[in-house]
């Protein structure tokens, strides 16, 4: 017993929940702080390579003269091994010219980058595509064709007019190494995020299954001990059961042979409703111990309830048989007794004048006794503790009536429950499924 109270300690079982919740915690946090951290090292990298790739295509567009379409297009084509995907220049007047694809669902509005400032950059990760800006000067004229006077006819593209504009220039090119790089930690991210999940799941899982073992455990001890307790019941209500019946016998005699005015004859009378009052003990604590297969048999419940009412030949139990069913197979002499235990309890705990409700009805397949009295209520923490055997806070009370009545509900596959009822008293409810 003390290797499986170890084993089912609700400390260790929320121990070992609330440490792999931390562990699952500090594990997502680990990996989101590495891929922040893999970003930040991501956007150097696009930042670095934006410098670059800036340069590279400012050199580019002053030695190729004027800043048309067609030249940038080229020089994209050019610099598409090394990711660069699009060039646009702008000047005081607006838009000159752009190539590429610009990628303008990924971006906003084109920003101003001032001059001294540097390359002004953004970064979209999830279309995986990058844009600098930065100011610029490039050359605008016309192109030499080789027949004007100062020309070099040797050359190609050289510019008659060699002018200088400012302006802005803005690339958007593809940060293959930063998105594998924030790509990585961002899949690394994801995973852990799994994994920390998944080990939350299987906590709970673990969880419920040690509550569930802890739960049949301790069902298990309940019928092992109602066991022992209904075998040594049984020997003790079958040994007292001969003698007295001999003692009451022998006692009931005497009175009646005792004149009234005896002084013997009221002693006789105690011994003889002491002994009934023992038999009767005797007797519950035989049914008990009973063990046996039910008798089974198709009953009306309503025709049930309206019999268990009729032995107690009390009108003060109302019962409401409305939504009960025609017919339920159960053994009917056990359930009566149940029935006829749970409406004297509540007799008994009710006020003289106080009525006892008995309802019966169908809930989810299920057929449902339920008994309400109007006494003072359930003490809190009771609600399992009275179907305990011996278990009573009354001076005349066996503890056994609400024990038999649950070990006969047990064995037709049901259920007993008690709790307060919301408008006052106490409330027993039996719920039968399907026989």
């Amino acid at each position: 017993m003390k290797s499986s109270a170890l084993t089912y300690s609700p400390v260790a079982r929320w121990g070992l929940l609330v440490t792999t919740l931390a562990m699952g915690v500090v594990l997502v946090v680990t990996s989101l702080l590495g891929y922040l951290s893999a970003r930040d090292a991501g956007a150097s990298v696009v930042r670095a390579r934006g410098r670059d790739l800036l340069f590279v295509v400012q050199r580019s567009i002053l030695l190729a003269g004027a800043p048309d379409s067609e030249t940038l297009g080229e020089i994209v084509e050019d610099l598409k091994s090394q990711g660069l995907r699009a060039i646009s220049l702008t000047g005081p007047s607006g838009m000159l010219a752009s190539a590429g694809d610009p990628y303008t669902k990924s971006f906003g509005p084109l920003p101003t980058a001032s001059t001294g400032s540097g390359p002004l950059f953004d970064i979209d990760w999830s279309a995986g595509c990058a844009r600098a800006v930065a100011p610029s000067e490039f050359g605008r004229g016309s192109y030499c064709q080789g027949n004007h006077k100062g020309c070099n006819r040797g050359g190609r593209n050289w510019m008659h007019n060699r002018a200088k504009t400012s302006g802005q220039l803005a690339i958007v090119f593809e940060p293959v190494v930063a998105r594998a790089m924030v790509s990585r930690a961002g899949w690394d991210f994801g995973v852990s995020l799994a994994s920390a999940i998944l080990l939350l799941l299987l906590a709970l899982v673990f969880f419920r299954l040690s509550v569930r073992a802890e739960l049949i455990q301790r069902q298990l001890d309940r019928k092992r001990k109602l066991a022992l307790l209904g075998e040594m019941s049984a020997v003790l209500g079958h040994e007292l059961r001969n003698p007295l019946a001999s003692l009451k016998g022998h006692a009931q005699l005497l009175v009646e042979k005792l004149p009234d005015d005896h002084p013997g004859r009221s002693g006789a009378q105690t011994v003889v409703r002491e002994a009934i009052r023992l038999e009767e003990l005797s007797g519950q604590v035989l049914d008990f111990a009973r063990t046996g297969e039910l008798d089974m048999e198709t009953v009306n419940p309503a025709d049930l309830v309206h019999a268990a009412v009729d032995e107690l030949d009390s009108i003060r139990v109302s019962v409401d048989a409305g939504d009960a069913p025609d017919a339920w197979r159960l053994d009917r002499t056990r359930m009566q007794q149940v029935l006829v235990n749970l409406i004297r309890n509540a007799l008994q705990a009710s006020g003289e004048n106080e009525q006892v409700d008995l309802v019966l009805t169908m809930e989810e397949g299920s057929l449902l006794f339920a008994v309400r009295d109007r006494g003072p209520g359930l003490v809190a923490g009771e609600e399992s503790r009275i179907f305990e055997p011996f278990y009573t806070k009354r001076v005349k009370g066996t503890g056994l009536g609400l024990a038999v009545a649950r070990a006969i509900v047990e064995k037709h596959g049901g259920e007993i429950t008690a709790c307060n009822h919301p408008e006052g008293g106490a409330q027993f409810v039996v719920r039968l499924p399907p026989g």
